[in-house]
């Protein structure tokens, strides 16, 4: 079971298709003339194929090789770039790996999927030291949540709050060329019933700089509220 076996999980994290919750459309009511129409977790999750084929897929759809994520180019060329760099990087340390385990090379050139089955075959020929088995686990599951940023960017939302660390209020944005305001943004995914997972939230200043994890933001800032809210019980409300 891939549960008791770390190496193997951290493997199919990246070669197996990924199954995710998905969101359909029902009627809510339809004895009313204008009817609602709500959306309701499916009872079948959706399933995406494999994070390793998912990079693959996006280099290729802008170099012409696929059109199912086609886009504008202004629009596919930051993304696919980044893709690109990410592949190459894993090809690469995929190809040293496979020499350590004498994995007998072939022509063409494997997809990434298969260099990394071809591998994790070949450690199973021979055990891994547990320092080694801990460095590639380590390894995999990096590629997996880089893989996964990279083709799902996590969600923001800025917040009217100055910074709680330097009191900062506005921020250069190099994009826009312009000064802008609330510089304290929140990163966040959710999970499959659209939930935020906070405990992976993070929090960054853009003026500043500095970071904090949503829990540590957020205690920081009711701390900011009971000490101005002391301070009005002990002065009086200002005129």
């Amino acid at each position: 079971m891939s549960d008791d076996n770390p190496l193997l999980a951290a493997v199919e994290a990246l070669v197996k298709p990924q199954k995710r919750g998905r969101w359909i459309e029902r009627v809510a009511d339809t004895q009313v003339p204008f009817y609602a129409i709500e959306l309701v977790k499916a009872p079948t999750p959706m399933v995406a194929d494999p994070l390793l084929e998912q990079l693959e897929s996006a280099i290729g759809s802008s170099m012409g090789g696929s059109t199912s994520g086609a886009s504008l180019k202004s629009q596919s060329s930051p993304l696919n770039a980044r893709a690109l760099m990410k592949a190459l990087q894993i090809a690469s340390e995929l190809r040293r790996w496979s020499r350590v385990a004498a994995v007998e090379p072939r022509s063409p050139r494997r997809s990434l999927i298969n260099e990394l089955r071809a591998w994790h075959t070949a450690t199973l020929k021979r055990a891994l030291e547990p320092d080694q088995e801990t460095s590639h686990v380590r390894q995999l599951r990096s590629w997996a949540r880089d893989i996964e940023a990279l083709l799902d960017p996590p969600r923001s939302r800025e917040l009217p709050d100055p910074c709680p660390e330097n009191g900062c209020t506005d921020w250069w944005d190099r994009d826009t060329r312009e000064r802008m305001t609330r510089p304290v943004v929140v990163r966040y995914r959710v999970d499959d019933d659209e939930q935020p997972l906070i405990d992976t939230a993070t929090a960054s200043c853009r003026s500043c700089g500095h970071s904090w994890n949503a829990r540590e933001l957020a205690w920081e800032l009711q701390e900011i509220e009971r000490l101005a809210a002391a301070k009005i019980a002990l002065d009086g409300p200002t005129q």
